[in-house]
C-alpha cells in the first residue's frame, strides 16, 4: 500500500485518526504527517450503494465534510438600491438578480480522488468561486468510472466557504450501440420497493452525511423507454418529496437535458413540451429543481427566448434553467486555442443574455476546469481563472474585448459578484489551497507541492479593480511560493 504524504488540515481534525505519523528531520522540514492509505471518495453502481452505510464504511468519516454552506452577499437591483447597486454591482452590462451560474467541473489530475487533496500543484482548485452558484463535482480522479460519484470532502469544504453549493453526479454515458449493462444500471437505479424508490433513499442519506447539496444527473443511453423516463421522473420526485420530509429540502436534484419524455435520446437544446415534464408534472407537481439544456442553442435565435417564456407560463423560473456553454472545446474538440483565454468558442451570448434585457435563462459551464488546462503552474492557472471570469483585461469593471479574445467578456460582464465576505473586519491570509511550502506563524511546517481546497481561505471579491488618477503601475496577484500562515 503505497503512503501519501499530507499536511495540516484544521478542518478535517477527525481524519488524525487514520495518520501514521512519521517525523522528518531535513533542513527546514519539521515534520510530516502521511498517510498510511488514502481514502478515495466514494463511487458506486445503484446496486452497490444500496449495501453502503457510514457506519460500516471505514473511508466514510474521511470524505466528510464539516463546513456549512456560507450565507453570501448580492448585489441589489439598480431600482431596489441605487447607492448599494452602484457599489457591488461594477460592472454596467451585469445583471443583478436574474441568471445564475452552474459549473460542472473535473478535477481527473491524480491517481485517488482524495479527501484532502493531494502532494501536488497539477490539481484542479478553483479560487474564484464569487460568479458561481452551484458546483456540479464531475470527477476526481482516472479511477471515477462507476455511476454515483460523490464530491471529495475539501472540494465540498471549499465550495460551501464560499457559498456555492456542490453536486454529486450520477452519469449514464453516451453510446452509439447497445449498452445492455448501462441500460440494467438505469433500471437499477429506477427500482421500486412498495412505494419506495431504495437508491433515491440511500442518496439522500449519502448527501446528508456527506455534507452536499444534492444530485446532477446526466442520462444518455439511446436504449431506454417512454416507461424508463416516466420512472424517472417518478424518482426525482420522491427524491424531492422524501427529502423534505427527512428534514432535507436544501437538497436539489438537477435534470440534463438528454432523455426524453418518450424515453428516447434527444437534445432539445431548449425548455419544450418535450422535456418539461422534469421540471413540473401535467397536474403541477414539481420534479427536478433545475435543469442544465444540452449546448446546441447557439445557432438558434429564439430557443432560450421561447425556453424562457415557456417556463415562465408553467410558472417555473427561468434561471433555474441552466443553458450549456462548453468551456472545454477549447482543449478537446481539436481547436487551436489562444494562449490567453476561451475565445474559440462560437457562442452567441446575445441569444442568452441580450444587451439592455432580462437575461434569457442561467448559464450552465461544461468544463469549469478550463483555466486550470490553460496554465502550467499556479500562477499561470490563476491569470486564466482571471480571464475567464472578470474578463480579457483581468478587471471586472473594464470587459471589453481584446484583439486576441473577440468573444470572450468573461462571465463578470453579464454577473455580478456575489460573495461569502458578509462581515467586517475582512480577514485573510491569501491562502489559495495550494502552494510550494505550508507555513504556520511564519516558521515553515512542510515543503514540496500541495493541494488542500479545506485550508483555501476567502479570498478578495473582485479580482482586480485598481483604480488611481494616473497611470497604473501595480499588478496585484496571488504568490504560491512565499506565505506567512498556510
Amino acid at each position: 500500500m503505497p503512503v501519501f504524504p499530507s499536511f495540516p488540515n484544521p478542518f478535517h481534525p477527525g481524519k488524525v485518526l487514520a495518520l501514521s505519523l512519521a517525523l522528518l528531520i531535513s533542513g527546514n522540514v519539521r515534520s510530516t504527517a502521511q498517510y498510511a492509505f488514502t481514502p478515495a471518495a466514494p463511487q458506486w453502481h445503484p446496486p452497490e450503494i444500496l449495501n453502503w452505510s457510514p457506519a460500516t464504511d471505514p473511508n466514510a468519516p474521511y470524505n466528510r465534510s464539516v463546513v456549512p454552506l456560507a450565507t453570501r452577499f448580492t448585489a441589489p437591483t439598480a431600482e431596489a438600491n441605487p447607492a448599494l447597486n452602484a457599489l457591488w454591482n461594477v460592472n454596467p452590462h451585469a445583471r443583478p438578480d436574474e441568471a445564475r451560474v452552474q459549473v460542472i467541473t473535473t478535477f481527473n489530475t491524480i491517481p485517488v480522488a482524495s479527501p484532502s487533496g493531494f502532494r501536488t500543484v497539477r490539481l484542479c482548485a478553483p479560487n474564484m468561486w464569487q460568479y458561481t452558484d452551484d458546483m456540479v463535482f464531475w470527477g476526481g480522479s482516472d479511477r471515477d468510472t462507476k455511476t454515483i460519484l460523490t464530491p471529495t470532502a475539501h472540494t465540498i469544504d471549499a465550495a460551501h466557504r464560499n457559498g456555492v453549493r456542490i453536486y454529486g453526479k450520477i452519469f449514464y454515458g453516451w453510446n452509439g450501440s447497445p449498452d445492455d449493462a448501462a441500460l440494467q444500471r438505469i433500471r437499477d437505479l429506477l427500482v421500486k420497493s412498495g412505494n419506495t424508490f431504495p437508491v433515491a433513499d440511500k442518496l439522500i442519506e449519502a448527501a446528508v452525511y456527506y455534507g452536499f447539496d444534492g444530485w446532477f444527473i446526466n442520462q444518455e443511453n439511446y436504449q431506454t423507454n417512454a416507461t424508463d423516463a416516466q420512472n424517472m421522473r417518478d424518482f426525482i420526485q420522491y427524491f424531492r418529496t422524501k427529502a423534505a420530509s427527512l428534514g432535507a429540502s436544501h437538497l436539489r436534484f438537477i435534470w440534463y437535458d438528454a432523455m426524453a419524455e418518450n424515453g428516447s435520446r434527444s437534445f432539445q437544446n431548449a425548455f419544450t413540451t418535450s422535456n418539461d415534464g422534469y421540471m413540473k408534472t401535467p397536474g403541477g407537481d414539481l420534479v427536478a429543481h433545475e435543469m442544465f439544456l444540452n449546448f446546441w442553442w447557439y445557432n438558434n435565435a429564439s430557443a432560450l427566448s421561447n425556453s424562457r417564456a415557456h417556463a415562465l407560463g408553467q410558472g417555473i423560473s427561468p434561471y433555474d434553467l441552466y443553458a450549456g456553454i462548453w468551456t472545454e472545446n477549447i482543449r478537446t474538440l481539436g481547436k487551436t486555442p489562444d494562449p490567453n483565454g476561451a475565445n474559440n468558442l462560437d457562442i452567441t451570448w446575445d441569444y442568452l443574455f441580450p444587451e439592455g434585457q432580462p437575461h434569457h435563462t442561467s448559464v450552465g459551464i461544461y468544463g469549469g476546469e478550463t483555466p486550470f488546462y490553460k496554465g502550467t503552474s499556479p500562477s499561470s492557472v490563476n491569470t486564466q481563472e482571471e480571464i475567464y471570469w472578470s474578463g480579457p483585461n483581468s478587471d471586472p469593471t473594464n470587459t471589453a474585448v481584446t484583439a486576441g479574445l473577440p468573444n470572450w467578456n468573461g462571465f463578470a460582464h453579464y454577473i455580478p459578484a456575489n460573495s461569502a465576505i458578509t462581515t467586517l473586519p475582512f480577514v485573510t491570509n491569501f491562502n489559495a489551497g495550494q502552494g510550494t511550502l505550508y507555513n504556520i506563524n511564519g516558521e515553515t511546517a512542510m515543503t514540496g507541492n500541495w493541494t488542500n481546497l479545506s485550508v483555501q481561505d476567502l479570498l478578495p471579491t473582485w479580482r482586480w479593480i485598481v483604480t488611481t488618477t494616473g497611470t497604473k503601475s501595480i499588478t496585484p496577484s496571488l504568490d504560491y511560493s512565499e506565505a506567512y500562515y498556510g
